[in-house]
């Protein structure tokens, strides 16, 4: 886990509280570069900064923290510090990264 924040309830404008509640993984390196995942408007989180995590693994419950109008999960892919599309690294029925992220 390299961050998991907790949200101060204030509402801002372009900074990490407008994710409220968020958790970002640090994953292995793909293609040499870094992979990471984030989750933000959580209403919980589940692990702290540093631990490890598995597949599988709850780390926190959707919510709606930060700056949003309802519950939900905002959910980014990150490659070498740019966002990607998430649904190249989730399968259509949306369990598991395809074999092609291998």
């Amino acid at each position: 886990v390299a961050i998991a924040y907790r949200w101060n309830g204030k509402r801002t404008q372009g900074d990490t509280n407008s994710y409220g509640n968020m958790i970002k993984l640090r994953h292995a390196d793909y293609r040499g570069g870094r992979l990471e995942t984030l989750y933000a408007h959580l209403s919980k989180l589940c692990v702290a900064q540093g631990e490890t995590v598995y597949e599988g693994q709850l780390i926190g419950y959707s919510g709606a923290t930060g700056n949003v109008f309802g519950a939900h999960l905002h959910f980014e892919v990150l490659l070498g510090g740019k966002r990607t599309n998430p649904l190249t690294w989730l399968d259509d029925d949306f369990t598991t990264a395809s074999r092609s992220v291998y």
